[in-house]
């Protein structure tokens, strides 16, 4: 059981990273989520200032996000820190997402799906 959690939030992450960063010319864009907080579903205040941050913020917040979708989700494979790392990693980039936008009960699920990569035996 503790198998098919950790695949599902790698596939899923994955999945992310393959559509955002494989696919399309967001790779070449690397302020992407400028853009981002205004097309997405639903924004609120929150993406609204955030599209008006500073450059070098939101070209740090899409390196973060770059590692977090692309490198973490393969620290599932581990055990001890290097879960640990890559499971929080996950929870505070969906609670990123969660906060900036409306994307309904979806990140509250992936949130829970990563809280299976926190067992550490």
């Amino acid at each position: 059981v503790a198998l098919a959690w950790q695949v599902l939030a790698i596939r899923l992450m994955l999945g992310f990273a393959k559509t955002k960063f494989g696919e399309s010319d967001v790779s070449k864009d690397n302020l992407f989520l400028q853009g981002f907080f205004i097309w997405q579903l639903l924004p609120n205040h929150l993406s609204w200032y955030l599209h008006h941050a500073p450059l070098w913020l939101l070209r740090a917040s899409y390196g973060f996000m770059l590692f977090v979708e692309v490198i973490l989700p393969f620290c599932a494979f581990f055990t001890g820190p290097p879960r640990f790392v890559g499971a929080w990693g996950l929870i505070v980039l969906m609670l990123g997402i969660f906060l900036t936008g409306n994307w309904g009960q979806f990140n509250l699920g992936y949130i829970v799906v990563c809280l299976g990569l926190l067992d550490l035996h």
